[in-house]
């Protein structure tokens, strides 16, 4: 065995005990059952994924900058690059979601299965991706920190209702993060240049 073929199983192995590690830890959202307040977490786990991620964030925005159609512009700018490397990453890591058969009687537990509409990959997640850049974007144009409250709670509904594992959600987390923090000035020139 060469040295780069020992260098390649060892970074295979890494990720794979990563992997284990994750799948463990989600586990405890998997197969977590809140009752009633299941109907709390699954209001978070949907209102930033279709259609509510362009509506509710949009409305906001539009609301908070006294009407302004520039920044819903700027803030889907965003939006269309993130959701644009999401998907390619998707593509990329090609991580199966949590398998249904494994924790189906779970899904009888909970008062939703959000996970059956899920068809794409695990790995990054998008809805993660979403909530953490409505929030930098908050932060960033309006001085808002309230919004980065509500982050963990959607990764964690995304988790809860089998969709992805905790690391899908970091990832897209983080995703939003360099896309808002590399690129926000950036967009805002253009917009207030061509808009």
């Amino acid at each position: 065995m060469t040295k780069t073929q020992k260098e390649v199983q060892k970074v295979s192995t890494f990720l794979e005990r990563l992997d284990k590690f994750d799948k463990r830890v989600s586990t405890f959202g998997h197969h977590a059952d809140y009752g009633i307040f299941n109907h709390i977490v699954l209001l978070f786990a949907v209102t930033f994924n279709t259609p509510f991620v362009v509506v509710v964030p949009s409305a906001y925005i539009y609301w908070r900058a006294a009407y302004g159609v520039r920044e819903i512009i700027h803030y889907m700018l965003l939006q269309l690059i993130g959701v644009t490397i999401t998907l390619v990453l998707k593509k990329f890591f090609a991580r199966p979601r949590p398998v249904l058969e494994n924790i189906v009687k779970n899904i009888k537990k909970k008062t939703h299965s959000l996970r059956k509409k899920e068809k794409n990959h695990s790995m990054p997640s998008g809805d993660s991706m979403q909530v953490a850049l409505f929030a930098t974007f908050c932060y960033l144009n309006f001085g808002e920190t309230l919004w980065f409250f509500i982050v963990p709670i959607v990764m964690y509904g995304r988790v809860h209702f089998m969709c992805h594992y905790v690391a899908d959600t970091v990832v897209g987390a983080f995703i939003a993060l360099f896309v808002a923090f590399s690129l926000n000035n950036y967009l805002e020139l253009f917009v207030q240049f061509f808009f």
